[in-house]
């Protein structure tokens, strides 16, 4: 089961994401994420994918993780967000 602090946290998430992408923006099908997580993170940066690709599940961003094509995550951010940035994967 999910901790309490958790589903806070995705809420939360979620309500971020869809007041900074409108859903007009939604991308369905294969797609491309980048994301730059803070390089001052504790934890693994292992941990912390999956909530933000339930996150962008959960806003009707994305239409299913299992569509992620490419995902890339470093830790160089400078604040203590993560940046997350959604492409449309384009066929290699």
């Amino acid at each position: 089961t999910k901790s309490v602090a958790y589903r806070a946290w995705r809420r939360a998430a979620v309500l971020e994401i869809v007041a900074q992408v409108p859903a007009a923006r939604r991308i369905g099908g294969s797609v491309a994420i980048d994301i730059a997580l803070p390089v001052k993170m504790r934890g693994d940066i292992d941990g912390r994918i999956k909530g933000i690709l339930d996150a962008l599940v959960d806003s009707q961003r994305i239409d299913d993780d299992r569509n992620v094509a490419r995902l890339s995550v470093a830790k160089i951010g400078v604040d203590n967000k993560a940046t997350v940035t959604v492409f449309e994967a384009r066929p290699a």
